[in-house]
């Protein structure tokens, strides 16, 4: 889990800066600087490092998206044509997964619109490049991808809504590999558990610790009591 001084000082900064419309990376480093100056003078023991702050700065830029475009992903292959497939046919199909993320991420992870888009765009990039699983022509083809990011850049969030996507298109399987070390494998967990399994249990790695489910700003708030086919 993060650090609690992380957690605080970046829903500070995040509801300093939601009052503003335009700004850049240096107004974030500022806000970061300054709320981190208030913190600790009313708190001593209130600290983070130049590590913890710099990945403050990365993920707040990510946040309110200050340097995002449409030419920000490439795609290399072999495929003579760009596939639509997807992107053809899913405003007519039951987002149900899609739509629970999107709400959970612009509600209470607090994302701006903007970058929820995008992050649905990516999604159905990659969306088009994987075969369409209700194809039964297509149900023996085989598919192979990699899709990379950088440092901070936001992948959880996009392969969460890639797996949000998927689920909704009907492929039954889908296997995460996370990371070579438990913390980050437990990290992980948590957020997949929370975007689209819709709940997470924090003491579930301890088999001594009571059964606490913790559902409270999970997806499940907008997916109410439905049974849902995970």
């Amino acid at each position: 889990m993060e650090n609690k001084y992380y957690e605080a000082l970046r829903d500070i900064v995040v509801s300093d800066l939601s009052h503003d419309i335009n700004f850049d990376a240096q107004h974030i480093r500022s806000s970061i600087e300054d709320q981190y100056e208030i913190k600790k003078r009313k708190n001593p023991g209130f600290f983070l490092s130049a590590d913890d702050l710099k990945k403050l700065q990365a993920d707040l830029e990510f946040h309110f998206n200050t340097a995002i475009s449409k030419e920000d992903a490439a795609l290399y292959g072999k495929t003579k044509s760009k596939p639509t497939w997807w992107t053809d046919q899913k405003d007519s199909i039951d987002s149900y997964y899609w739509s629970s993320y999107k709400k959970h991420v612009i509600n209470n992870e607090k994302l701006p619109d903007k970058v929820v888009t995008r992050i649905g765009e990516r999604a159905d990039t990659v969306m088009n490049y994987l075969f369409n699983p209700q194809d039964p022509n297509l149900l023996e083809s085989k598919k192979y991808g990699m899709v990379i990011g950088s440092v901070q850049s936001g992948k959880t969030a996009n392969y969460s809504a890639l797996i949000c996507k998927a689920a909704d298109a009907g492929f039954k399987i889908i296997i995460i590999i996370a990371g070579l070390t438990s913390i980050l494998r437990q990290q992980t967990q948590v957020r997949i558990d929370k975007s689209f399994v819709g709940q997470f249990d924090l003491n579930f790695e301890d088999p001594k610790s009571p059964i606490n489910p913790e559902e409270k700003g999970t997806a499940s708030d907008y997916r109410g009591n439905q049974d849902a086919d995970c």
